[in-house]
């Protein structure tokens, strides 16, 4: 096989990632495709109501209907033109993201829901089941579901039955 087919089938097969992403800025955003309330658990919160951002430290955990975030610190910054809206998200330490079967792990996540981008940097993981791929840097970018995968690319790929 091609190497160029070969990628194809990694980049189609790792469609689960546009759709984690989505599910993401949904569950961010509180869409009302999403239906249940939106709970932040952690050590301690500091609202600084002149920027209107929040953070969050320590065992930080966010659940909306299935997905969960987990982190050691995240912060919501608000949009300067929107200030009731959130424009940016980032969650450093430990990061990990669970919905159904799907996970994702990294150091630091950065949801730009302005530009529609999200940028996963550090120990990056995508698993489903035996499947996987792992990278220093991955760039998602919602508007065009185009995901860049760089630094030491592994995928792993478990044959599927014809």
């Amino acid at each position: 096989m091609g190497e160029r087919r070969r990628l194809s089938l990694i980049a189609s097969r790792w469609t689960f990632s546009a759709v984690f992403c989505i599910a993401v800025v949904l569950f961010i955003h509180g869409s009302s495709v999403a239906q249940d309330d939106l709970r932040i658990q952690s050590e301690s919160m500091v609202i600084d109501e002149s920027s209107g951002n929040i953070k969050f430290h320590g065992n930080v955990t966010l659940r909306k209907d299935s997905i969960t975030i987990s982190c050691d610190d995240l912060t919501l910054f608000s949009s300067e033109s929107e200030p009731d809206s959130i424009a940016r998200v980032v969650a450093l330490g430990n990061v990990v993201f669970m919905m159904e079967d799907d996970s994702i792990r990294s150091e630091r996540a950065e949801f730009d829901l302005e530009n529609s981008r999200v940028v996963l940097t550090g120990k990056t993981l995508f698993k489903r089941g035996t499947e996987s791929i792992s990278a220093t840097r991955i760039i998602y970018n919602l508007d065009t579901g185009t995901a860049s995968f760089s630094g030491s690319v592994d995928a792993v790929i478990s044959p599927r039955p014809e």
